[in-house]
């Protein structure tokens, strides 16, 4: 947007583009992300954004845009569950929020994630969600630990700082930040202030709350995510994992048993083909899961580079994806009520938590459990097995290259600082505000846009002080520090003025000068 201001005498103006803080910001085009909704929330049978379409669990959503700080419009609908080939999803659509109707998405990829390295230098970090029974470890905010309080948790998305090598074990306790909020209001947590992107979806979702009873929630959760180009879904393959049948024991329901429905397990990695042929890619046991009968355990996120041979070619040991044509990198975690979960992991020998991040058993055990490849504490999780009052529950999961931008320079990578709250970043493009200018001068009145012989080159058009007017700004663009302050220079005195806002539109003369806006 922009400012200008005018005066009903000689009217003129150097008017400046006032902060990307006022900007519509595309976080889909700024920051691509996938994501969808589990049966239990509100944003079941909520009309999207783009096609009028009703939202179902089944659909891989994409947020619509919307102001930082003022929310986000409903997400758009990317590809439907009908696309992924859910046998129940043309009964699912329209359904009101809470129905329980088999067509579930809970884990997805576009095979394409960060490949991680054993190199210390080659640096990583997971995003993640989690439910809005999830704690967290003490740390600061924004945070599970500081949101999770007033519900304000499971619709964002989070990001790790400073992994190291994997396998990482529980003493390498961790840390995270939320870097995306759910509605993209500030914080209600004890980060008040803290402002991120929004994905459209609804907060806050306080657990047992909802009506007629707790299953049925009154904000929204992260059910599966993915950022990063997406699929053409007629060239490229989609791979996910549905929801699987066994009784919830925190929420006190059964799951949505959309395996049944489908003739899986909620163990499977399922892929779409560009054909549109939907086939198990991973079959449950090939991961160690369903140890105790079929559709036992159900994978709850996945984070796959695929390395273009056709078919699942597991890895039998870490970093064997290494380099790119080698194995599949494939790692999942599993939900609350896997069977899987307290059984001893095949790489750390401990407890398995659903918060941690596991891969395919090596050969040649006398037991073909997963292995342990990030536990759960490295993520700032917590867990029963390290002393936690909860096992936190990972929702969904995504790798991405942890480059170290620092702009200022203060020591603290950019990401970090915006996500503390150390930094804003209004306009959601990853930079500091205060290392990006807050506007830029704009509508200079030369001699081909001054109406009267009347310009200067360096303001708008000249008045009756002989020089143009000037609209200057001090501060930033920044909504968070609310800092920015208008100044006019060049006006002629006593007179009548007035600043406004709007869209861009076309210039136009008034009087002896130009309106900008």
């Amino acid at each position: 947007m922009k400012t200008s201001i005018m005066s009903p005498l000689r009217t003129t103006i150097l008017t400046t583009l006032v902060g990307v803080g006022f900007a519509s910001v595309s976080l889909a085009q700024q920051m691509p992300v996938s994501f969808s909704l589990d049966w239990h929330g509100p944003m079941q049978g909520v009309n999207d954004s783009a096609t009028n379409t009703a939202i179902t669990p089944g659909d891989i959503l994409r947020p619509a845009g919307g102001m930082v700080g003022f929310g986000a419009p409903v997400p758009d609908i990317l590809f439907t569950g009908g696309l992924l080939g859910l046998v129940n999803y043309n009964q699912c659509v329209g359904s009101p929020p809470g129905t329980r109707c088999g067509v579930e998405v809970d884990a997805m990829s576009y095979g394409r994630d960060f490949q991680i390295s054993n190199d210390p230098n080659s640096f990583y970090r997971i995003l993640f969600s989690v439910d809005e029974y999830a704690i967290g470890r003490q740390m600061p905010g924004p945070s599970i630990f500081s949101e999770a309080p007033v519900g304000d948790i499971c619709a964002d998305i989070i990001t790790t700082f400073g992994m190291p090598v994997m396998p990482v074990t529980p003493s390498q306790a961790g840390s995270h930040v939320s870097m995306v909020d759910g509605n993209g209001l500030f914080s209600l947590g004890a980060a008040g202030g803290f402002v991120a992107p929004g994905l459209g979806v609804v907060e806050p979702n306080i657990p047992d709350t909802g009506l007629p009873n707790g299953p049925f929630d009154n904000g929204s959760h992260v059910d599966a995510l993915d950022f990063g180009p997406v699929s053409n879904p007629t060239k490229e393959s989609i791979w996910f994992s549905v929801d699987a049948g066994f009784f919830d024991p925190r929420a006190g329901v059964p799951n949505s048993d959309t395996s049944g429905a489908q003739g899986v397990s909620g163990g499977d990695v399922l892929e779409r083909q560009a054909s549109g042929a939907l086939r198990i890619y991973a079959k449950a046991a090939e991961l160690g899961l369903d140890g105790a009968g079929p559709d036992t355990d159900d994978l709850d996120v996945l984070i796959l580079f695929e390395n273009g041979i056709d078919g699942f070619q597991p890895s039998i040991k870490p970093f064997d994806w290494l380099p790119a044509g080698g194995t599949d990198m494939l790692l999942f975690s599993v939900r609350r009520g896997s069977a899987v979960i307290g059984r001893l992991d095949s790489i750390q020998g401990l407890p398995i938590c659903e918060g941690d991040l596991l891969g395919p058993a090596p050969p040649g055990l006398t037991h073909q459990n997963p292995g342990i490849y990030i536990a759960a504490e490295s993520m700032g999780l917590s867990t029963s097995r390290s002393g936690g009052g909860w096992d936190d529950d990972m929702s969904g999961g995504d790798s991405e290259p942890g480059r170290f931008l620092d702009c200022q320079p203060n020591g603290i990578e950019d990401a970090i600082d915006i996500g503390t709250g150390g930094s804003p970043d209004t306009n959601a493009n990853g930079i500091p505000d205060e290392c990006e200018p807050p506007g830029s001068r704009f509508c200079f009145c030369d001699s081909t846009t001054a109406p009267c012989g009347n310009p200067d080159v360096d303001a708008g058009c000249a008045n009756s002080t002989g020089v143009g007017a000037r609209l200057d700004t001090t501060g930033s663009s920044s909504i968070f520090l609310d800092d920015m302050v208008l100044k006019t220079t060049n006006m002629p005195l006593n007179k009548f003025g007035m600043y406004f806002m709007g869209n861009g539109s076309a210039n136009a003369f008034v009087a002896d000068g130009v309106r900008c806006v």
